[in-house]
């Protein structure tokens, strides 16, 4: 049985990761610790378990075999550092890091304590995005040439961060805004199926000014290394999103809605295939728990990637600022 514990109860996939677990009779959960103990208590009730007083509660326990980690993203550094040294396994609510060198630190860190690690991007674990990356890698659509790809909901004007989630509209806690914390999603699997990007800008706006002056929704425009052209919108306040994704290349095309993937090329081997569930959140965390379990059935992403997703889209929300393009390798230099 593996027994897992969380450091931090605050991010807003916290009961569907509890749910998740409870679902699963490989694993349990032992222990709850927030900074917040009202919040630890309330969801170790959740979940069953006890409410840990302290940090040191968790990881001096050898029973624990993994720590997730759901806290505001400010204190990650903290956490991520502190659980490291205990070799448990580590799953960590993206974004890794408040600012790109802030998770790279990170990253640094947990590559030299060779920990296993998972982050949240869970779009790339869904069977549609990993079939169209295998006909995009098997070269089914010939060369790529444009992306258009989305990401909406209408969350801040349902209300989510009102309240319990209010910590998730506050840069100062989460390190983004609407558009990087639903499109670095997108970037995910844009840099999964397309490799490194080249440059990249962005524009970001603020609709309601229900939160201040955080953005609530933007668009970006990426070039990467390979000649693709990508567009992304994101954000918290649209009604819908009927369109994820849309690749064009010189063989052929394909389109993600909510209700199939359709992919056509020049060689007739069209592909039209229903979608039955949406993406789900805890995909990406069953994917490390199925690894501990020796059901492994889909890589992990690395603290590294996880990093770089954070570069990137900070360099998006620089040329928003600086109204410019900004180039990959000057983040770097």
């Amino acid at each position: 049985m593996l027994s897992v514990a969380f450091l931090g109860c605050a991010h807003i996939h916290t009961n569907d990761y509890l749910q998740a677990l409870q679902q699963r009779p490989d694993t349990q959960i032992v222990a709850m610790w927030d900074h917040d103990i009202n919040r630890a208590n309330e969801y170790a009730q959740r979940a069953g378990c006890s409410a840990a007083q302290t940090i040191d509660e968790v990881l001096t326990n050898d029973l624990i075999d993994a720590v997730i980690i759901c806290s505001e993203t400010v204190h990650h550094d903290d956490l991520v550092r502190a659980t490291v040294a205990t070799r448990k396994a580590l799953f960590v609510e993206k974004p890794l890091g408040m600012r790109a060198d802030e998770a790279q630190h990170i990253a640094d860190v947990i590559e030299h304590t060779d920990v296993l690690f998972q982050t949240g991007y869970f779009l790339r674990y869904h069977p549609a995005y990993q079939l169209l990356q295998q006909h995009i890698q098997q070269g089914h659509l010939g060369r790529i040439t444009h992306v258009h790809c989305a990401l909406n909901h209408n969350g801040l004007l349902a209300g989510w961060f009102d309240q319990e989630w209010r910590w998730m509209a506050d840069p100062t806690q989460a390190g983004l805004g609407a558009f990087g914390d639903l499109g670095v999603h997108m970037l995910d699997v844009l840099l999964w199926m397309f490799g490194p990007a080249e440059r990249v800008t962005a524009d970001v706006a603020t609709l309601t000014g229900r939160y201040g002056s955080i953005d609530e929704y933007g668009s970006g425009i990426l070039r990467f290394q390979t000649g693709v052209q990508a567009t992304l919108t994101a954000g918290w306040v649209d009604f819908a999103n009927p369109v994820s994704l849309i690749v064009q290349g010189t063989e052929g095309a394909a389109s993600l809605t909510k209700e199939q993937l359709h992919i056509e090329t020049a060689h007739n081997d069209n592909v039209i295939k229903p979608i039955n569930n949406r993406p789900r959140s805890i995909d990406a965390l069953n994917a490390l728990l199925n690894t501990l379990t020796g059901q492994t059935t889909a890589p992990l992403i690395q603290p590294r990637e996880a990093a770089l997703r954070n570069q990137l889209v900070e360099a998006l929300y620089r040329g928003a600022h600086q109204q410019r393009w900004v180039f990959l390798d000057e983040l770097a230099s």
